[in-house]
């Protein structure tokens, strides 16, 4: 006997649509697969890189924070700056003022001896109130002109005269207006 292997022949009618069909539905089955696989794979993609992201955003943030508060310290020592500035100014407008009664009275004793002699001598800021007795008129002329020839010396606001009658002298006041802060 003879070993024969049977070969089986399909000869029933196959439906070619459904062949079709499945080769269809295996497509989009495939097809879909792929879309699935491959929307995994960008989803993971971003959240990696939205990860990323946010690490780099904590660390701006913090970064800011350390900018924010150095822009603090800044403006407070802008304004401390600026306090600074405000009393070096008043501090030099004080200095510009500040009286030198030394050089007054340097100034007042070159005079000539003939000159009126001074009894009284009140300095204030802005004005000088003189008092003094000369020998004559011509004598306080003098010294008045002498008082107006100084740079710092502006105009004479006040002036009284009077002749004693114990001594025959001329006494005199005056108020000259003056620049205080001239040195």
């Amino acid at each position: 006997m003879e070993n024969r292997t049977q070969v089986l022949i399909n000869l029933l009618p196959q439906d070619k649509e459904k062949i079709k069909r499945r080769k269809e539905i295996a497509t989009a089955a495939v097809l879909i697969l792929a879309a699935v696989v491959s929307t995994g794979l960008w989803y993971l993609s971003l959240k990696g890189t939205l990860k990323a992201e946010q690490e780099r955003n904590q660390e701006l943030k913090a970064k800011l924070a350390k900018y924010e508060i150095k822009e603090d310290f800044l403006s407070d020592f802008k304004s401390l700056e600026e306090k600074l500035q405000k009393k070096r100014q008043a501090v030099s407008e004080i200095e510009n003022r500040k009286i030198y009664f030394n050089q007054i009275m340097d100034n007042f004793s070159d005079i000539n001896k003939q000159s009126p002699f001074i009894t009284y001598m009140e300095v204030k800021p802005d004005y000088i109130n003189i008092e003094g007795i000369a020998q004559d008129y011509d004598d306080m002329l003098a010294y008045l002109e002498w008082l107006l020839s100084q740079d710092e010396m502006i105009s004479i606001e006040k002036m009284a005269s009077w002749t004693s009658k114990d001594t025959g002298k001329l006494n005199f006041r005056v108020s000259v207006r003056w620049e205080g802060s001239a040195r």
